[in-house]
């Protein structure tokens, strides 16, 4: 959540994990934990070196909400990007600079397979707009993280509830 609700950091941030399409092709075309963490990693990397640059006065926490957004449910349809005024991308993907974590649980039918899921930050000024391209987007790939897991989301709580004192 640092400096995620800085527009200047989240526009440099996007343009730079942009460039590692590849992988997130292959995110999602074939989720996987190892995959998912090895992106994750990249864009944390990169968010650290434009961090370090600023000045304590630019970098702090900012309010918001935690999703999760499944790679590999889209079906590139554009409800979400359409419905959140380009919060979402076509593949139902959020700002790639808001990405925090990725988290694995087993599926269901198949307790070998397991489905992965990308915890996202949203910035409370973006907050509408990423709801109303999660209410549009009919694949479930997209969900508040208290939809998902209540006890998840009251362990990030304190955060959560940090992050908007300070913002």
């Amino acid at each position: 959540m640092l400096a995620l609700g800085k527009p200047l950091i989240l526009k440099r941030l996007e343009r730079e994990c942009a460039t590692y399409e590849a992988s997130l092709e292959e995110l999602e075309s074939a989720a996987s934990l190892p995959t998912a963490e090895d992106l994750l990693d990249v864009f944390d990397r990169v968010r650290a070196g434009l961090t370090s640059e600023l000045n304590d006065r630019d970098v702090g926490p900012s309010a918001g909400t935690f999703f999760c957004y499944w790679p590999g449910r889209s079906l590139s349809t554009g409800e979400a990007e359409l419905a959140s005024r380009g919060y979402f991308d076509v593949m139902d993907r959020p700002p790639l600079a808001n990405w925090l974590e990725a988290v694995a649980r087993p599926m269901a039918s198949h307790k070998q397979e397991f489905e992965v899921a990308i915890l996202v930050w949203v910035p409370e000024a973006d907050f509408e707009r990423a709801q109303s391209g999660r209410r549009a987007c009919g694949t479930e790939s997209l969900a508040l993280l208290s939809e998902v897991s209540t006890r998840l989301a009251d362990q990030l709580q304190p955060l959560h509830r940090d992050a908007g004192e300070m913002g």
